[in-house]
């Protein structure tokens, strides 16, 4: 998934702002081990992305869809089993309960 944003320099790293919608539900996947992970996309029409790691400040919720404003930055050295990239987040700009399906 590549993201448009605006890049802020740090010190000796790089931030950039971006606004990314995650969905209401986890699904299982795998990293170093098994685990559930969230799904996350830049765009309404884009196509689910699976998010290993977790995002700083973001307190998930099952059975919302959240639009939300993260800064990402660029980890300096990161372990082997570790991401190039640490998001946190910068502000919840929409959360919005789904409706569980009838049976």
């Amino acid at each position: 998934m590549t993201f448009q944003s605006e890049q802020v320099k740090t010190m000796s790293s790089t931030t950039e702002e971006r606004v990314v919608y995650v969905d209401s539900k986890t699904v299982p996947c795998t990293g170093v081990t098994p685990q559930n992970c969230l799904q996350v996309r830049e765009n309404p029409e884009d196509e689910w992305i699976l998010f290993y790691d977790a995002i700083t400040g973001f307190e998930y919720e099952p059975g919302y869809d959240y639009k939300i404003r993260i800064a990402e930055k660029i980890v300096d050295n990161p372990p082997a089993d570790a991401s190039l990239f640490q998001w946190s987040l910068l502000e919840v700009l929409s959360k919005t309960p789904v409706n569980a399906p009838v049976n």
